[in-house]
C-alpha cells in the first residue's frame, strides 16, 4: 500500500507528458508480460476508418465555431468601437 501512495505522490509531481509516458510504460510492460499476446497482433482493428472519420468530422467542426466565434468577436468589437 505504501508503494502506491508512492507512486501517487509521484505522479502528483509530474507533467502531464509525465504522466503519459508512464501510462505508455506501464501500458507496455503490462503487454508484454501477458503470454497471450497473439491476442493482440490478430486484432484486425476494423473500426479503424470509422474512428478516423469521425475524428476528421470533430476536426472539422471544431474549426468551423473557432470561425465562427472569431467572426463574432469581430462583430462585438465593431459594436463597442461605435458606441
Amino acid at each position: 500500500m505504501t508503494e502506491i501512495l508512492e507512486l501517487l505522490k509521484a505522479v502528483n509531481g509530474m507533467t502531464p507528458i509525465g504522466i503519459i509516458t508512464l501510462m505508455a510504460i506501464i501500458i507496455f510492460l503490462l503487454v508484454k508480460g501477458r503470454k497471450d499476446v497473439k491476442d493482440l497482433s490478430d486484432n484486425h482493428l476494423h473500426d479503424l476508418p470509422l474512428l478516423v472519420e469521425n475524428s476528421n468530422r470533430t476536426v472539422d467542426v471544431l474549426q468551423r465555431i473557432e470561425v465562427r466565434l472569431g467572426e463574432d468577436l469581430t462583430y462585438i468589437k465593431e459594436r463597442v468601437s461605435r458606441e
